[in-house]
């Protein structure tokens, strides 16, 4: 995959991490919230922004996923909840992964 920036090479990380998790990811010009249970919606646009990725849970928003290069810490996501929950945070996710696709 040469030529991709390193959040083109997240991106296409995320969308397999997605759909091996039984999200439907969809292009912004082609959605349908009735696809999957779950449903990630590529750079939707919005007037704050485009988030690389706007999660919907049964036709409902439920939050966004930003493409960042694997090791850049950000001031929200993992870089944010790590120090809050420690070493429960992995066991955090995966309740919150049954309960969003189940």
């Amino acid at each position: 995959m040469p030529n991709l920036t390193p959040e083109q090479r997240a991106r296409e990380t995320i969308d397999v991490m997605l759909a091996a998790s039984d999200w439907s990811v969809q292009a912004k010009d082609a959605v349908n919230l009735s696809a999957a249970r779950g449903v990630a919606v590529c750079e939707l646009s919005f007037a704050t922004g485009a988030p690389d990725y706007k999660l919907f849970v049964d036709c409902k928003a439920i939050g966004t996923v930003e493409a960042k290069p694997e090791g850049v810490n950000q001031r929200g996501g993992f870089g944010r909840a790590y120090p809050l929950f420690g070493d429960h945070w992995p066991s955090l996710l995966e309740v919150l992964h049954g309960v969003l696709v189940a």
